[in-house]
């Protein structure tokens, strides 16, 4: 870089500087997107990668998306935010006339003091070393203070210039920088010169200083002084000089300044515009900024530019504009070319033709007089012959013919045709012509003939692109159709060798001799075997133009925009690599015209759209290899009123947050910081303990989870900037939804043990008080029945119960906690029952039924599913008539135990409820191995649960 430096010093003198206008494009962002006030007053980036933006009415720090501002009602001074700086533990301090305030990420303390009221300009704010910031300044009397601030307090260090030597000085002009590395003060004064400030001692330095003095420091380390006149570096102890440059800005102006990591400069100019000196060369742009203020080059590379109306960022440099009404180009530019002498020559549909000379657009002259009509209308397809002669197409007379000095018509008088579209044969230099009354050729043998070739057969009038293939075929194209001509054959596609019913409107061959199609429905290959289109969803839109970039890219332009499509991915991999360079991107023009891409001499691409011509520099297009700084910004919570309620940090406890069973609707905002192309930043999370996997990229900033059981959770982020290029590493934040005292285990085993042994004593009462029952009323044949039914109960109850209540604590400790639920519900209410029903000796069909269910249920629980039952009732069936208690549980209980408990595969009960006249009729069956098999198996069963019904 610094010989580089050098031999343009040295050339300089030789050679004179050439000044180019051009426009780039440009992301204006103002109070409408969020910006906290439109007058841009500083500029800084901190650590994170966030944006820091000074105004007169407050602060805004912006990720590329989105501000959050910091004003008076936040504890920001009021006033004019003339530095931001970052210290050594990320705290953001930001300077106002008023005193100086902090911001943590959490809240602002503000520290106020009188000194910076009356001063004559701040000039640099920096942290001299951990808890010691630094403000230098010139006050009143226009000496230069610097004054410390540590510990809340204001103390003035050191002191420059007395008033002798200020004497015959008329308000001197200041700007100063600290370099960190040398610990070194520098100072320019306009007219005093410029000095070294080190260790309190103040040092002169050999320089004739000018006019508006500025000194900035570069990401190469040099430190730049720009003049009103000059550009300069300081090396050491010394200033050498770069090259001559006149800002022309008036005594009222300030200069600015910035310096890229390509060495190049930018700097205002009087005209509002920025000026651009990038080796020697300097630009000047058409885009008018209201009032530059400061400039900014970010760690991307990118350029933020301060105005009095909100803050620019400069899309790429290597899309130039030519808009309009703006710089001297004409509207409706549909081909461009180049002459012999290297001027770039633009057609415009209705406004003639015209050059680009010294960055000025100059109008051609000498072919007006070729038509016969007041208004020349040119057309997309000129092209340069053989002979560097440019062949424009035209209306009505066919073209003109320019050599680089003289302009000749091509068709002859007899042939008043509309030309859209010239092709030359590398062969023998024959030219065909695509015409509104179909295909000519002309050769040096057979001069001028129509070929009657209309693409497709028909279907497109007009042939408006035409190639030559490895087969010495001719192509012809139109917007419906296409025809190859191989000799004196042609073939209109479709054919069985051609089996392309497509159009043609943008031909092209690559440079392995392939052929790719664009028309209405999109972008296709021809690899003379087959057609193949290209499945891109970017590229289902109508393809108007290609060119190709070396041999490894092919540029296409389309109705959308312009992309680029990875050709040696494409050829070794048969993958779609595609690239597309939309607004976001820097290419700002709308629509691409039809065959409008042309490539200069020089390698550049000059871009023909509906509302500009845009110039495009594959050279200085470069992918952003930077990943996003990416952060969790929020956690926020879903209240009951539907509300995102932001989570207070008292919920923080070190790196994890800890949330109540309630607060289980959870939405984490996220964002990645990539000041390139912020707008297409992409993003992919992770919940650990909840997702399978990672999330698809998405661009919005936030992933939202609900109804999350409790437990630990890692939530991962990672994101990807325009370019594909993901983060490394993954953010995370790591929180536990607590469960609440009926999700524990240990509740539901205590709960089940306290049940079980309540069941144990209520059914030892219930006995209890039943056998007393039986010895009061021995001799009643109804308290024999009773007593009976008491057996059955007790032969059966407590084996059952047990069994039940040992399944659901199986369930209760393999967390299996809704079916355990479910199923102590069922068993509670066969409790329930019987407790409600032990004096009596009968119940209605309808709780006999009900019993029934709930304990087939729970049997069906203990057997996993072997067997299913149905209960049929008869509309007829009064549901409330009585029954003994438990005659039909009896019998299903023994069809279970000794007819289905052996059988191999599924079983089934079938419980039948019928009215017969003054009777039920209850019939159970079921499908297991029968009684006599059933004799021949030991069971623990006494069998006398039958023989208590019967007697």
């Amino acid at each position: 870089m610094m010989r580089i430096k050098q031999w343009i010093s040295l050339t300089i003198f030789f050679l004179p500087i050439l000044i180019f206008a051009q426009e780039y494009g440009y992301r204006h962002y103002t109070t409408q997107d969020g910006l906290v006030q439109s007058q841009v007053m500083s500029l800084f980036q901190d650590s994170k990668g966030y944006i820091w933006i000074g105004t007169k009415g407050g602060v805004s720090r912006f990720d590329g998306i989105s501000f959050m501002n910091l004003t008076y009602n936040d504890g920001l001074f009021n006033g004019v935010v003339y530095h931001i700086i970052e210290d050594d533990k990320g705290t953001i301090w930001v300077l106002t006339i008023n005193g100086i305030s902090s911001y943590n990420g959490i809240e602002i303390k503000s520290y106020p003091t009188s000194i910076f009221r009356n001063c004559h300009g701040i000039f640099d704010f920096y942290e001299k070393e951990p808890g010691k910031l630094i403000v230098v300044y010139a006050n009143p009397k226009n000496q230069i203070i610097f004054t410390q601030f540590s510990d809340g307090k204001f103390t003035e260090i050191a002191s420059f210039f007395s008033a002798t030597d200020l004497e015959f000085t008329d308000n001197p002009i200041y700007d100063g920088i600290y370099d960190v590395q040398g610990k070194t003060f520098w100072l320019l004064s306009n007219p005093l010169g410029l000095f070294k400030i080190k260790e309190g001692k103040l040092e002169k330095i050999k320089f004739d200083i000018r006019k508006y003095p500025k000194i900035k420091k570069g990401f190469d380390n040099i430190f730049y002084i720009s003049t009103n006149d000059s550009i300069y570096a300081l090396e050491g102890d010394s200033v050498r000089f770069l090259f001559p440059y006149k800002t022309g800005l008036d005594e009222n102006s300030t200069m600015r300044l910035a310096i890229d990591k390509n060495g190049i400069i930018f700097c205002n100019n009087a005209e509002q515009g920025l000026t651009i000196i990038d080796s020697g060369h300097i630009y000047k742009e058409y885009f008018k900024f209201d009032e530059i203020g400061p400039l900014l080059v970010d760690r991307e590379n990118n350029l933020w530019i301060g105005t009095e109306y909100g803050i620019y960022r400069q899309l790429s440099r290597s899309f130039v504009n030519y808009i309009p009404g703006k710089c001297g180009i004409k509207n409706l530019i549909w081909s461009i070319s180049e002459d012999k002498y290297k001027r770039v020559w633009f057609a415009s549909f209705s406004g003639g033709l015209q050059y680009l000379e010294n960055g000025d657009f100059k109008t051609g002259e000498g072919y007006q007089h070729f038509t016969k009509t007041e208004v020349q209308r040119y057309y997309m397809g000129s092209i340069i012959d053989h002979e560097q002669n440019i062949l424009f197409p035209a209306t009505g007379f066919g073209g003109l013919k320019f050599d680089g000095q003289n302009f000749s018509k091509i068709f002859p008088d007899s042939i008043e045709k509309t030309a859209l579209f010239f092709f030359e044969d590398p062969d023998n230099f024959d030219l065909y012509a695509g015409t509104n009354n179909g295909l000519y050729r002309v050769s040096e043998k057979k001069g001028w003939q129509n070929l009657n070739i209309q693409p497709g057969n028909g279907k497109s009038r007009i042939a408006v692109s035409i190639i030559k293939d490895k087969l010495h075929r001719f192509w012809f194209g139109g917007f419906k159709g296409i025809s190859i001509k191989s000799g004196d054959r042609v073939s209109h596609l479709p054919t069985k060798e051609f089996p392309f019913n497509e159009g043609g409107n943008a031909l092209l061959t690559d440079t392995r001799e392939n052929i790719w199609i664009g028309n209405s429905k999109g972008l296709f290959y021809y690899n003379f075997t087959s057609f193949k289109k290209i499945e891109k969803q970017e590229l289902n839109v109508f393809i108007t133009s290609m060119a190709l970039i070396g041999d490894s890219v092919l540029l296409i332009g389309s109705s959308n925009g312009l992309a680029m499509l990875d050709l040696n991915t494409w050829y070794n991999k048969g993958v779609v690599s595609l690239k597309v360079l939309d607004k976001i991107h820097g290419f700002e023009g709308v629509e691409v015209g039809q065959n409008s891409i042309f490539r200069d001499s020089k390698g550049l691409y000059w871009i023909a759209t509906a509302d500009r011509v845009v110039q495009f520099n594959p050279a200085l297009y470069k992918s952003n290899s930077i990943p996003p700084a990416t952060y969790i910004s929020d956690i926020s919570i879903l209240n009951n009123k539907m509300e995102w309620i932001k989570v207070n940090d008292s919920l923080k406890k070190g790196d994890s947050y800890h949330f109540s069973n309630d607060q289980k609707n959870l939405r984490f905002s996220f964002t990645g910081i990539s000041t390139t192309a912020p707008e297409g930043v992409r993003y992919s999370y992770f919940l650990e303990g909840y997702d399978k996997g990672w999330s698809e990229s998405v661009t919005e900033r936030y992933a939202v989870y609900t109804n999350l059981p409790p437990g630990e959770y890692k939530l991962l982020l990672k994101s990807c900037n325009a370019d594909g290029v993901w983060t490394q590493e993954a953010t995370s934040i790591t929180f536990q939804i607590v469960p609440a005292i009926y999700q524990r285990t240990w509740f539901w085993v205590i709960l089940i043990l306290l049940s079980a042994g309540l069941f144990v004593m209520t059914g030892f009462a219930i006995s209890l008080r039943r056998r007393k029952a039986e010895q009061l009323q021995l001799m009643n044949e109804n308290k024999m029945a009773r007593l009976q039914l008491l057996s059955l109960k007790n032969q059966m109850d407590p084996h059952f119960t047990f069994n039940a209540m040992n399944t659901i604590a199986s369930f209760v400790l393999k967390e299996q906690k809704e079916k355990a639920y479910k199923y102590f519900v069922k068993l509670s209410q066969i409790i329930r029952t019987i407790i409600r029903n032990s004096d009596n000796l009968y119940c209605t069909i309808e709780i006999e039924i009900n019993l029934v269910i709930d304990y087939l249920e729970i049997q069906k629980l203990r057997f996993n599913d072997q067997f299913t039952y149905s209960v049929i009732v008869s509309p007829e069936t009064n549901l409330a008539q009585k029954v003994p208690k438990m005659v039909i549980l009896t019998f299903v209980e023994n069809a279970l135990k000794h007819g289905l408990v052996n059988k191999q595969g599924p079983g089934e009960i079938t419980i039948n409820i019928q009215k017969a006249k003054e009777n039920l009729n209850i019939v159970i069956t079921d499908n297991g191995i029968g009684r006599e098999r059933a004799k021949e198996i030991p069971s623990e069963s006494t069998g006398k649960g039958i023989q208590i019904l019967k007697g």
